[in-house]
């Protein structure tokens, strides 16, 4: 009877156990499986966010062609009411997530004042008064936009930490429930073998223990099964953790391109700027060439008539020396070469000498004017000269129209390649100082009014990495960098090779990092700044990179600069790369 029951309760434990377990890992599923959902529905709404900021961007550039053409034209109407459907179409998408759990009235209440001061612009400008429109632009329309996309930037980042921490919890959770599952399947097979030993015990003892051999038998073969089918369903279960976790690892690299976006987002404005720059210069020097070609033109005939055969070739050098490079003059250095002009004409008994020096100075000539003294003692010599200036303007403003397609170029091909995802995950060559110029390129506009950027590219080989994944690590230390120094100061970055080894070199003159947290920056989640401002995620994404690439970061900081030293070994791939692996 002894024997009976104590079999009974270990028998009525072990079910007690392996219930427990069941229990627990059903709710251990069922709970990383919210975690993912939870995780896909922020990812969800910060890819509907980076939506909207790119949405009103194109408000934004459409609102400033109104003002650039001075009327609202048909396209440019139907342009920004898409524009605007689109708009009202993210924000049902918005709302559809989970309304309730992010700013959507405050965002809303924000993009209705913008379309407000918007159609008040329109307006002015439909009615031609473009003062009232400019002014309304400053007051009204840039502070609003401002706002809307500082509370965007607050809510993408918002998302961003939820996602993290929600993919810290499942990673959590997933080895927890891994750890529950051994010791689970370790007792069992405890029980298992304790009851094994019973059984063997038992054949060696009297006949009267016969019955207990025969129930220990049952027991064993009960244990058995049970492990087997325990077996199965965990890896069943684990199947469907890997499953999850590889999900989570997916929604991971959304999240780095989600941030590399909504960064760039960031940077838009800075580049459209730089950009609009560059286009002004091209209309302003088309207008420049139209106008001179319709002068020149008007009056080539005439002169072509009037001028003598033997000044032809004085003219003819005249254009040559008009058409010399020529250093730009400052308004005091053309008014004293149009005194020495006017002067040496003085001298040479020209009765036109003022007006003769005046269109000489202009051109920039400084050379000695006696080949051509002939040609200027004619009585249409101030018309003939004007006529080639206006030549000469044309081939200036050609000139600065290039100038201007090469800058906008280079920004275009700058976005594009901080822009672009490695879809393929594979291996190729890339150019260090490339990647760094195509940051410093998109960070222009918040460098060029207070930070003097000092670089110093060695002659380096290029390196096996990842090209897009690098150029996040130079944006995310350039950044910061630029952040610690509130945008005034001195960022210094140089190259070199040391011991097979790149070595890239950024060093700000910002306000430093404390001695207590150097060893704490690069930990996820860890971040000094303002909530909203950041989510502690850069350094570790950074980290992260330079050990897939098994390098290493170093950094050393004191009151009034810091410096890190990013080292990428230089790797030889088992397999050769693809012919065209460089231009990627």
């Amino acid at each position: 009877m002894a024997f009976g029951s104590g079999f009974r309760k270990r028998y009525v434990g072990e079910w007690l156990f392996l219930g427990t377990t069941a229990i627990a890992l059903c709710l251990s599923t069922l709970a990383t499986t919210c975690f993912h959902r939870w995780s896909h529905n922020v990812v969800a709404h910060k890819m509907q966010l980076n939506r909207l900021q790119t949405t009103t961007n194109r408000l934004d550039a459409l609102e400033w062609r109104a003002i650039a053409q001075q009327e609202i034209r048909p396209t440019l109407q139907a342009e920004i009411e898409a524009q605007r459907q689109r708009v009202e179409a993210t924000f049902a998408e918005i709302e559809g997530v989970a309304a309730s759990l992010y700013r959507v009235e405050e965002i809303r209440s924000t993009y209705d004042q913008y379309t407000k001061a918007v159609d008040q612009l329109l307006q002015l400008l439909q009615a031609g008064e473009i003062a009232e429109a400019l002014e309304v632009d400053e007051e009204k329309v840039d502070p609003t936009f401002e706002k809307l996309h500082e509370i965007l930037a607050e809510e993408d980042a918002a998302a961003t930490y939820t996602v993290a921490r929600v993919e810290n919890y499942a990673f959590w959770g997933y080895n927890s429930t891994s750890l529950a599952l051994i010791v689970g399947i370790g007792v069992v097979f405890y029980w298992y073998q304790k009851a094994d030993r019973k059984a063997q015990l038992a054949l060696t003892e009297q006949e009267s223990m016969r019955q207990t051999e025969h129930a220990l038998k049952q027991e064993r073969a009960f244990l058995e099964t049970k492990v087997i089918e325990r077996t199965q369903e965990i890896q069943a279960k684990n199947a469907v953790l890997a499953q999850t976790l590889s999900d989570l690892k997916q929604s991971q690299m959304k999240l780095i391109q989600a941030e590399k976006m909504s960064s760039l987002g960031q940077l838009v404005t800075g580049i459209a700027h730089e950009i609009n720059t560059p286009l002004g210069a091209i209309q302003s020097s088309v207008g420049n060439i139209t106008h001179a070609l319709q002068q020149a033109l008007k009056k080539l005939p005439t002169l072509l008539q009037t001028l003598p055969l033997e000044r032809l070739s004085e003219l003819l050098l005249l254009l040559e020396w008009a058409q010399q490079p020529q250093e730009t003059l400052s308004s005091r250095e053309e008014r004293q070469l149009k005194r020495q002009i006017k002067q040496s004409l003085d001298n040479q008994g020209i009765a036109q000498a003022e007006t003769l020096s005046g269109t000489l100075s202009k051109m920039g000539i400084t050379v000695a004017l006696d080949p051509i003294l002939p040609l200027l003692r004619m009585a249409n010599a101030p018309a003939m000269l004007q006529t080639v200036y206006q030549l000469v303007v044309v081939q200036n403003n050609s000139q600065n129209i290039r100038l201007a397609v090469e800058r906008a170029s280079r920004i275009v091909y700058a976005l594009r390649n901080f822009a672009r995802q490695d879809v393929l995950g594979v291996p190729s060559y890339a150019s260090i100082s490339e990647g760094i110029e195509t940051v410093l390129m998109l960070y222009q506009n918040q460098i060029k009014h207070g930070i003097e950027v000092e670089t110093q590219y060695a002659e380096l080989p290029p390196l096996i990495g990842y090209p897009e994944e690098l150029v996040q690590v130079w944006s995310n230390l350039v950044s910061n960098a630029i952040q610690s120094m509130n945008y005034r100061g001195k960022l210094a970055i140089a190259t070199s090779l040391q011991d097979q080894h790149i070595v890239v070199q950024i060093a700000d003159t910002g306000k430093g990092i404390s001695p207590d947290i150097q060893d704490k920056i690069f930990e996820p989640f860890f971040t000094t700044k303002a909530r909203g401002e950041g989510t502690g995620l850069g350094l570790s994404i950074v980290k992260n990179i330079i050990d897939k690439h098994h390098g290493k970061i170093e950094v050393e900081s004191q009151t009034g600069t810091t410096t890190f030293r990013v080292y990428l070994p230089l790797q030889i791939l088992p397999e050769p790369l693809e012919k065209d692996a460089f231009q990627r």
